[in-house]
């Protein structure tokens, strides 16, 4: 903010009143300035001239004694005051507190002092955000060579103390030297586009570049490089493996909605630490056989944290059979866990069959929503628990298995034992080793690493080669994921089958997190009735945040116009949405 003061300029000497021009410019000539104060005959200012009005009356008049003609269109300010604009004012006049007069100003040199002021406070927030910045920005020039280095400085990435030794340096040569690849700013001036890409150093750092080519007129003049280090993220560069579906006698169409295949070796992608925390305890009691019971909300990825238990066990090399225990109907339940003899029932198969605790000899099996067994088969399922064998529908002898038993499920399974809808001696037997898998609200650092992780996976099933952009990624990040991974997972795949254009942006994005809620956002009702103050101030709350997302398009944007910060926005529209 500029006061009135920061601006003035000197007064100077004033002339009086009915001085002549020739007077005027002598005057000016003497004491160097290009405006003159005229002042009454008590010696207070009642006007100003400036040399480019002298110069007009002097082409008018034919003498240079002829009484000079001065301006009015001046106002006295306080010098403390904060600048403001005067309509028909050319010319203002500083004073103290006392009333006497400390300086002037024109309108224009206010203007041009205010206009550098600003540039200048601009700047100065601009390199604010580029030193806070969690990302790398780096700019090269044409020829590759860096210019400018700000915000986050990945050393771990350069190899580097500082940045300021990489100043000069040229990336062309750096890949040469094997200390990075690829070189994102040679694909971008390449190909004259916006590039991103996964980069690794030669210290095994890898690091998401997005490149974007600055233009003057035909010819890119640099280009500007933000890099976030993503090492953390498993398997960023590995192919998923599409599921292989086994072809044995056993598959029939029940067997569909059971996942049994080894060389689905999905691992967990991670970057925060509370995801960091939680594999290190599943790389520890995976050495062990203890049943592991898995709780979290629906798409948190409890099968994947089943099979990352199953894959760092011994068991590793033997099955892996999942068992969707909600998808079975009860009169098939018990045949499918346990299997039965020939000639068990009508309709069974006349060599009988193993159950898929069988199957999971030697392995593990995964109970996936297991309080939706049956009260009845929860009895059995705690015999085979403590007693290590099964016997088959029909069958008269007990067969032993060796198995990890891995259970997991999104209820509340404390208030089902309460409720008597669990058995709690069962539950006792499931929860040895209890896990409780965060959702994703709540390690917002793996959503990124998720989405790179997915946006990877569906290019390379459509053949695509789709690219999110920085501003919708803020939004994935700003969004409060009610269907965790999951949704995330299929939002991508949406979004690279749906859009046209190479780049997602962030309206797209919000189109289809918010677009389903907008018919109820639309239909918010007006105020017109006393209310209880909190929940008034909770309708306009909703009202501004949806107006504000459809205006800009992002959640960061919409945040800064309604003056607060991308995280509280963030629980507001989770609070108002869901």
């Amino acid at each position: 903010m500029l006061f009135w003061k920061d601006v003035l300029q000197t007064v100077s000497i004033p002339i009086p009143k009915d001085s002549s021009l020739l007077f005027a410019l002598q005057s000016m000539e003497e004491q160097k300035v290009d405006l003159l104060f005229v002042c009454d005959e008590l010696g207070e200012i009642v006007g100003y001239v400036d040399k480019e009005s002298v110069l007009k009356q002097l082409q008018q008049q034919e003498h240079l004694d002829h009484r000079i003609a001065y301006r009015v269109d001046i106002v006295k300010v306080p010098e403390q005051g904060e600048i403001s604009f005067y309509h028909n004012i050319s010319v203002v006049l500083g004073v103290n507190e006392q009333g006497m007069i400390t300086g002037y100003s024109t309108t224009k040199d206010t203007k041009n002092r205010l206009d550098r002021f600003q540039l200048q406070q601009f700047n100065e927030d601009l390199k604010a955000v580029y030193s806070s910045a969690s990302e790398q920005i780096t700019v090269v020039d044409q020829h590759g060579t860096i210019i400018r280095v700000a915000g986050l400085f990945l050393k771990g990435f350069w190899q580097e103390e500082k940045a300021e030794q990489l100043i000069g340096k040229n990336l062309y040569d750096m890949e040469k030297e094997r200390q990075f690849s690829p070189n994102v700013a040679e694909l971008c001036l390449t190909q004259k586009k916006r590039v991103s890409l996964i980069q690794e150093s030669k210290s095994g750092r890898k690091v998401w570049s997005v490149a974007t080519p600055v233009f003057h007129g035909d010819k890119i003049e640099k280009v500007v490089i933000l890099s976030e280090d993503i090492t953390g993220i498993h398997e960023l560069r590995a192919e998923l493996e599409l599921a292989r579906k086994e072809s044995n006698e056993y598959k029939k169409e029940l067997d569909q909605l059971l996942t049994q295949n080894k060389g689905d070796r999905r691992k967990l992608i991670f970057r925060s630490h509370v995801m960091e925390r939680l594999v290190d305890e599943c790389k520890h009691i995976a050495k062990v056989d203890s049943t592991v019971l898995l709780s979290g909300e629906s798409g948190v990825g409890k099968e994947v944290f089943a099979r990352a238990i199953h894959e760092y066990s011994h068991r590793r090399n033997e099955p892996f059979i999942r068992v969707n225990c909600g998808a079975i109907p009860e009169t098939l339940m018990e045949s499918e866990l346990f299997g039965y003899e020939k000639g068990a029932f009508t309709g069974a198969d006349q060599r009988g069959k193993p159950g898929l605790f069988e199957l999971a000899h030697k392995g593990s099996i995964f109970l996936d929503e297991v309080t939706e067994l049956p009260y009845n088969m929860q009895v059995k399922l705690l015999r085979v628990l403590q007693e290590r064998e099964i016997m088959r529908v029909g069958g008269t002898r007990t067969i032993s298995v060796d198995v990890r038993v891995i259970a997991a499920t999104n209820q509340n399974i404390h208030e089902l034992v309460r409720k008597q809808l669990f058995r709690e001696d069962l539950y006792y037997r499931l929860n040895v080793i209890p896990i409780q898998i965060p959702p994703l609200r709540q390690r917002v650092l793996d959503i990124i690493p998720l989405t790179v992780h997915f946006l990877q996976v569906y290019n390379r099933m459509y053949k695509l080669d789709k690219t999110l952009t920085k501003e919708a990624f803020h939004v994935l990040e700003g969004y409060h994921w009610p269907g965790n991974v999951r949704e995330l997972q299929n939002l991508i795949e949406r979004l690279v089958v749906t859009t046209r254009g190479e780049y997602i942006g962030a309206r797209v994005v919000l189109a289809q997190l918010y677009g389903e809620r907008q018919q109820s956002i639309d239909n918010m009702p007006i105020i017109r009735e006393i209310m209880p103050l909190k929940e008034a101030v909770e309708k306009v709350e909703e009202q501004l945040i949806s107006l504000a997302l459809q205006k800009y398009g992002t959640a960061a944007k919409a945040a800064e116009i309604l003056g607060v910060s991308p995280a509280t926005l963030s629980r507001r529209m989770h609070k108002l949405l869901f």
